[in-house]
């Protein structure tokens, strides 16, 4: 199992989970809330965001997240434990948007629990190799997927843009704005991921400001975009904001579906961001229950995952729903954030004794 990540492939994969945490149809899309006024959301979720990042890299300077769980003796994993708790539970939400999106637009007629079984054989794969391989996978996948977003914005925004579309400029009010931002800061919970490979990563504060910074101008863009083509009101698929862009840039004429260019361009994108995410769901899980090697984890791991995530959101019990929603995932974000707080605290006191001493 190689976890011996490099300082860009691990900006590269914070930049991509982060993306694929926010454009997941029906989570926590700005969009979904924030219509036309989605690009500002975006802005206020990067400040959240980058306050994380700072806090993150400053708590832990010179240790990493399971160095500071082993300062709290007994309780060390229980809050590795409940990390890992919550990167499952991030990891059900990102892979129901993968099947989500397949079955919108191209596997309508398969049946989901099929389709989240033969998807599931792709994850644990690159859960048994590490994060480092999948990490490098996307690094190899982003150059291509940020030429092709590219290529859609500069066929649509020239003859369909119109900057009278951004008006009202915020929208339903600063108000409402400012809860959608903090509702999208969520997806920055996977700076958990850094704070795992602190001692890995030269620059960490560098590393966590940047991918926030990066993921925020590549959404800032989108939903700006989405803006400019779109009247406010107007009725649109406001799930799928790029689908929309794609309708606008004559992708017909290249291909049957408009749809296939959104599905080539987000499915390996949710799909690595899946694989990772249950990668560090088996690492903090193996720390919580003292296993050097977490790989026997991951098959009963991903039997949960394919639980969580093959109920339809029409179909899903009240607890599943619960679960996938936000409010769960700020419950489940404390007690995490608990254990590098009192492991500094704990140095903190150590250093003023020697001092006194």
């Amino acid at each position: 199992m190689n976890n011996r990540i490099g300082e860009h492939e691990l900006l590269v994969l914070l930049t991509g989970l982060f993306i694929s945490q926010l454009l997941i149809p029906g989570s926590l899309a700005p969009v979904d809330y924030a219509a036309n006024a989605a690009w500002v959301s975006v802005l206020l979720s990067m400040v959240l965001g980058l306050g994380f990042a700072l806090i993150s890299a400053w708590l832990l300077r010179g240790g990493d997240y399971f160095s500071a769980c082993d300062l709290l003796g007994r309780a060390s994993g229980l809050f590795s434990g409940l990390l890992g708790l919550l990167f499952l539970v991030l990891t059900a939400v990102c892979f129901r948007g993968l099947l989500d999106t397949l079955e919108a637009y191209i596997l309508s007629l398969t049946p989901r629990a099929l389709l989240a079984g033969l998807l599931l054989l792709c994850l644990l794969p690159g859960c048994f190799f590490g994060s480092a391989p999948i990490s490098r996978m996307l690094s190899f996948y982003a150059p291509f997927a940020s030429l092709l977003f590219l290529a859609v914005l500069l066929l649509a925004l020239p003859h369909n843009a119109k900057l009278t579309n951004l008006f009202p400029l915020f929208g339903d009010g600063a108000r409402r704005l400012a809860i959608d931002g903090s509702i999208g800061a969520v997806s920055y919970l996977w700076l958990f991921v850094l704070l795992i490979e602190r001692r890995r990563c030269k620059r960490p504060l560098r590393t966590g400001l940047l991918s926030v910074a990066l993921s925020a101008l590549f959404l800032f863009v989108g939903y700006l975009s989405y803006s400019l083509l779109n009247a406010p009101g107007s009725p649109s698929e406001t799930s799928a904001p790029l689908q929309q862009i794609t309708t606008f840039s004559g992708y017909w004429r290249f291909f049957q579906r408009t749809q296939s260019v959104f599905v080539f361009a987000w499915a390996p994108l949710l799909l690595c961001a899946s694989a990772a995410g249950l990668c560090y769901c088996g690492r903090c899980l193996g720390h919580a229950f003292g296993m050097e090697d977490p790989r026997p984890l991951f098959l009963p791991l991903g039997v949960v995952l394919l639980c969580l995530a093959a109920p339809s959101t029409e179909r899903a019990p009240v607890w599943l729903r619960f679960v996938i929603e936000q409010k769960a995932w700020r419950a489940l974000s404390l007690p995490p954030l608990l254990a590098p707080l009192i492991a500094w605290s704990l140095r903190q006191r150590k250093a003023r004794r020697q001092t006194h001493a």
